[in-house]
Order: structure tokens, then sequence, then C-alpha cells
């Protein structure tokens, strides 16, 4: 069989197994493909929503530091006032300790919130008057708040402190006292440290939350939870980068400098105080709701990949069955090819067989000849079928010049044969009449055409037409065309041939014999049966 053979149905074949099995793999492909898609969306989500919540945090955070300013100011304002009415209600010298003034101090800081607690002390810091008079003198100067106003500042918040008679944590609020440009002593409130307890409940902010109050020189000045310590936080980054940048904002602490906790932290400094309200939000709160959002996901994402999963393994089944019962399709159609080769086989074998007891029976050498050609002619498209493996359509030109070949070779005669064919493809059912027609025309002209052993030329030639229809013509260059010799057999069987294949032929004589033969092809024959196709000459006109 040669090498560069046609595309054969066992191509045809195997060629759907092919693309099963790259449909099997491209189901797998896309499946895998959309998977990657719906997790990479999953993931800019979870990217997005977690940088959402950072920037909801801090912008929280920032309010919450905001109404803390407000509320700050306001609490030391009021403090502030109430230590101008004690400062009034003391006279001229604040030396005595009497009961009437001591009422005096109830009646300033009555209207405070907290249990605040008020003392008042002499130049040296040696306490004269108080609302606790339980608990006996006290004496403060020593502590740098009271230096403070002892050198002139009119009014000073001072630092965080544990206090030295009870073990209340506070920070206290003084103002200095004068008459006459004479310093006499201060007087100073006491504010709890845990006052900012109510405020940080009504914000509502979670567990691990603060609120703090600070001075701007970075001494703590109040928080809750409330520290063991006082802290000074000059160095930290809230003073060392933050605040030089602008007196509000947020940020994120890797660890805060009171409990070493992980906080997104909202800042604001007090309008006309020294001092800087933060808030901080744990950033564990951002790993819950992120741990939140990722159950949110899942419970969407999750569905959606076992549906393309489910969906995957469904197709691969299909595309399986698929695979199978084309397997099966191309295991019997090569079978049937099998059987179609066997079959033409044998009745090429059969053939062969007719020839060879034709030949044995006694009779006219002449007729016999002839009966064995169009035998011959019978049975080599047979062999061209099963050789060629083209069941469906065959190239009808290989077929005409093997054919022409053996008549060539069985007349032994002097006559040249030149054939020009071009492939033209035809069904099985036109192969068997057309090689019948060629073998009567040829061996019509090499019998009759060159009459003594005279030389020639026989001239086959075949193209196909645009109009879907094929021209086979047989010329030869001999003593004629006679018309008196269409009367015989060979004749009529042409006729009879032409017409099954809807065909129609001319002889025509043109310095020789030429044979025009018109015929549809395989793919046109079914769409024009009962229509009468005109003939070669009449094409011509």
């Amino acid at each position: 069989m040669p090498a560069d053979r046609p595309r054969t149905d066992q191509d045809a074949a195997a060629a759907p197994r092919q693309r099963a099995s790259r449909s099997v793999t491209a189901a797998l492909a896309l499946t895998a493909l959309l998977l990657v898609l719906v997790l990479s969306l999953a993931a800019q989500f979870i990217w997005r929503s977690q940088s959402d919540a950072r920037a909801a945090a801090e912008a929280r955070a920032a309010s919450a530091a905001y109404v803390a300013s407000t509320h700050a100011r306001w609490l030391i304002e009021a403090n502030l006032q109430a230590l101008r009415r004690i400062d009034e209600s003391l006279g001229d010298r604040p030396d005595l300790h009497g009961t009437d003034r001591a009422r005096d101090l109830d009646t300033a800081v009555a209207a405070l919130p907290g249990a605040v607690h008020v003392w008042v002390f002499d130049a040296d810091g040696n306490s004269v008057l108080t609302d606790e008079p339980e608990l006996g003198p006290a004496r403060i100067g020593d502590r740098d708040y009271f230096l403070a106003l002892k050198t002139g500042t009119e009014w000073h918040i001072g630092a965080l402190v544990n206090g030295r008679r009870t073990t209340r944590k506070v920070f206290p609020i003084g103002r200095r006292i004068e008459r006459g440009g004479e310093f006499l002593g201060a007087a100073v409130i006491y504010v709890p440290a845990d006052l900012l307890a109510q405020f940080w409940r009504s914000m509502d902010l979670g567990p691990g939350s603060t609120v703090g109050l600070l001075r701007d020189d970075g001494w703590l000045v109040a928080r809750f939870p409330v520290p063991e310590s006082s802290l000074n936080l000059a160095n930290y980054v809230l003073f060392t980068e933050h605040l030089p940048k602008a007196p509000e904002g947020s940020y994120e602490a890797e660890a805060s400098p009171a409990d070493g906790r992980a906080r997104i932290v909202g800042y604001r400094r007090v309008d006309g105080l020294p001092l800087v309200t933060v808030v901080g939000i744990p950033s564990s709160a951002l790993a819950e709701g992120f741990r939140g959002r990722l159950g949110e996901i899942a419970l969407v994402a999750a569905p959606i990949g076992a549906a393309l999963l489910l969906v995957s393994l469904w197709v691969v089944r299909l595309l399986r069955q698929e695979e199978r019962a084309r397997d099966a399709l191309a295991a019997a159609l090569e079978d049937n090819r099998m059987l179609l080769r066997e079959v033409h086989h044998r009745v090429k074998n059969n053939l062969q067989t007719v020839s060879s007891l034709i030949q044995l029976q006694p009779g006219d050498r002449e007729g016999k000849d002839d009966l064995m050609r169009r035998i011959a002619a019978m049975s080599a498209v047979h062999e061209h079928i099963y050789g060629s493996d083209q069941f469906g359509h065959l190239d009808i030109a290989d077929y005409i010049r093997r054919l022409v070949g053996g008549l060539r070779d069985g007349y032994g005669s002097a006559v040249r044969v030149q054939c020009d064919l071009e492939p033209v493809k035809v069904s099985p059912d036109q192969a068997l009449p057309l090689g019948l027609i060629v073998n009567e025309v040829v061996s019509n002209a090499f019998k009759h055409a060159f009459p003594d052993g005279r030389p020639g030329l026989i001239t086959v030639t075949l193209k196909a037409e645009d109009d879907g229809r094929a021209l086979l013509r047989v010329r030869d260059d001999g003593v004629g065309y006679q018309p008196g010799r269409a009367t015989g057999m060979g004749s009529r069987l042409i006729r009879g041939l032409v017409h099954q294949i809807e065909g129609n032929c001319e002889f025509q004589d043109d310095h020789g014999t030429v044979f025009v033969l018109d015929f549809p092809l395989a793919d046109l024959q079914a769409g024009r049966a009962g229509r009468r196709v005109p003939g070669a000459a009449e094409r011509a006109a």
C-alpha cells in the first residue's frame, strides 16, 4: 500500500478518539481554570475585605479619639472651674482649717464627675484644708506638679500617680494660689484614673480596647484599663512620628507599651490643652473579623467549587462514555472494513475463476478474449477498492491508469498509450461502469484503429469541471470513426453503461476517433437524479 495514500476510514475512526481524549483533558483544564478563578476572586475579596476592615477600624479609632478629646476637654475645664471657685472661697489666706471652708470645698467639687477629692496646700506643700480630713495631714512639697505651680505655672495637670496615703491611682489637677503676687500655696483636685471607664463603656469598642489621656510631653495622665504604674511615652512612635506630622490620625501599633498587645490606635490633640487622647482597638478584632469573612466566603465558595467539581466529573463521565461509544463504533467500523475487504477480495477471486472457466470452454477465441477483458475490468475495480481501503469514494484516475496499462500489455501492440488523468473521486457504483466503458473504447481502438500492426497513439484524459461533472476523452490517431460499427455488442454495452451513470457520450471523427463522455460526480448525482443532463455536444453549442 503506498505510503502517501489518502486518508482512510481507519484514520477517520481514530480521529474521534483523539478528539474525545482531548475533550476530557480540555474539560479538566477548564474546571481547574474555573476553580483557580474562583479561588483568585475569593482571595481578592478576602484581601479587599481585610483592607476595608483595617481602614474601618482606623477610622473608628480616630473617631473615638475625637470624641474622647471632647470629653477630656470638658472634664479638665470643669475641674479648672472648680479650682477657681475654691481659690475664691479661700479669701485672703488659706492658712486656716475650718468647717465652713471645708463645706466650701465640698460645694466646689459637688458637680464634678467621679469620686474626686480636693486638697489645699500652703507654700511649703503642707496640707491645710481637705474634704478627706480622716486621712490626716499630707505633704506634697517634692511632687513635680506642686513644684510646677510654685515656680509660676497658673495651673498644671500631673501624671498618673499612686496615692501615698491610699492605694488609689489618680492624676492631679492643681491651681496656683497667690495674693498680691505672693505664692501662698496650691489647690489640687485628685481625679481617679478609672474615671475614663464610663466613657470607655459608652464607646463600646469591644474587649481589649483602651482609652487614654497623655500629656504632650509623653507622660500618661489617665487610662482605662488602669495600668500598674505611670508611663512616659515621649520616645514612643506616637510622639516621634505621628504627632509631628498631624495633630490627629491613626496607625497600627505592633505592641502597646502598657500591656504589649497589638492595636489599631486613633489619636487627637485636645484643643486648648496640653493633652492628647488615644483610643486603641485590638488588632485581634481584625483577625476575628477575617475568620468570620473566611467563613462567609467559604459558605459561598464551597458550594460553587463543589458544583464545579461535580459538573466536571459529570462532563468527564459523559466524555468517557462517548469515547467508549466511539471506540466501539471504530471497532465495528474496522470489522466492517475487514468484511468489505474480504468481500471485494472474494468477488475478485470469483471473477478470476469465472474468467478461467471461460478460457477453458470451447468457442470463438476473440469473443472469449473480449469477455475475459470485461471480467478483468470488473475484477480490477474490486482489487482497487480493497487495495486502497477506499470504500466510500475512490480515485477513478488510478483505476483507469491501471486498467489502460493492463490493456496495452494484453494486446502487445506497437501503439503507445498516454494518460492525462486528474484525481476525480467517484462512488464504487460509478467506478465499475466507467471501467467497463474505458475497457470497451480502448479495446476497440487497439483492435480496429490501427490495422496491419501500424503504430499510433491512444490518449486518455480525465478532468473535473466546475459544474460538478467530469469529462472523459479517449482519442486515437488511427483510421477514423466508422458509423457502421456502432451496432455491435460493445456499442450497446457502452450506451447502457453511460445511461446507468446518467452521463452523455458521443463518438467524433477528428483525424482519428474521439470518444467523449460527460458524467456527474458522485456528490451531485443524487441531486441530479431524474433530470436530463445535456450532452457534450449540446453544451458545446
